[in-house]
């Protein structure tokens, strides 16, 4: 079953973000969602000097509510739609379906609107604020493999890029909402002297331990992040399989 990375975190955030009640599905309240999410950049041209001259950008949401949610659909600042699926499992939330959105050449910044209903057919919406006009002016480059039992990655530095992440996902496809496991981060300040990082199965051990037995993705990402919040996300396109026995 795919698994909605710290999802306890996540049910923190949205509960402080609109006041929702801890009892999920209590009668005496009525249907309210809550949302957090990111703008997704994959570079697609680039110039002689390397610099991105051409990018993509799709909204990644992640909603959330008290009841079962039965359809969810979202408005960017624009006032054009875009479609939602639920998550793998877990009905109470739903994330954008990023195969059916129309990606932009800008950066989609200011006021998503989320719309949902819930089995009962009563409506809730919210707005989900992502204020970024920074893009992250290079593709992020880099090599992830896992030798006996460690994990070794190198990558570029990504100009504007404030953060960056050994994630751990179930499809390569998923978001880094879906991912299972922060193997590691790293600020671009502790960055400073090398690419190349490092990780023994000691660190990460408790990270993986409670993952079912199956194969799973390491990859690399670079996000431009404002204190906790992710607000632009770019990945790697190198993959390692990691097989949880």
């Amino acid at each position: 079953m795919k698994t909605i990375l710290n999802l306890k975190q996540y049910v923190v955030l949205l509960i402080a973000a609109f006041a929702m009640t801890s009892c999920l599905d209590s009668e005496d309240d009525p249907f309210t969602i809550g949302g957090t999410g990111y703008i997704q950049q994959v570079v697609i041209t680039e110039g002689e000097d390397g610099k991105a001259t051409s990018s993509e950008f799709t909204p990644v949401i992640l909603v959330m509510g008290n009841e079962v949610i039965n359809s969810c659909s979202g408005t960017f600042p624009s006032g054009n739609k875009f479609t939602m699926t639920q998550t793998t499992g877990n009905p109470y939330y739903w994330i954008t379906n990023t195969s059916l959105v129309m990606p932009s050449s800008t950066i989609p910044s200011g006021t998503f609107t989320i719309s949902a209903s819930n089995q009962e057919g009563e409506g809730a919406t919210f707005p989900v604020s992502i204020n970024n006009t920074t893009e992250m002016k290079t593709r992020l480059v880099g090599n992830i493999q896992l030798e006996s039992n460690t994990i070794k990655a190198e990558f570029n530095k990504v100009e504007n890029a404030t953060n960056y992440w050994i994630i751990l996902k179930q499809k390569k496809s998923d978001s880094y909402f879906e991912s299972v496991a922060i193997i590691a981060s790293y600020s671009e300040s502790q960055l400073a002297t090398t690419r190349a990082v490092t990780i023994d199965e000691n660190t990460y051990a408790s990270k993986v331990s409670n993952l079912t037995a199956g194969t799973y993705y390491l990859t690399i990402a670079a996000t431009i992040n404002s204190s906790s919040q992710i607000l632009l996300y770019q990945e790697s396109d190198k993959t390692a399989v990691f097989e949880k026995k």
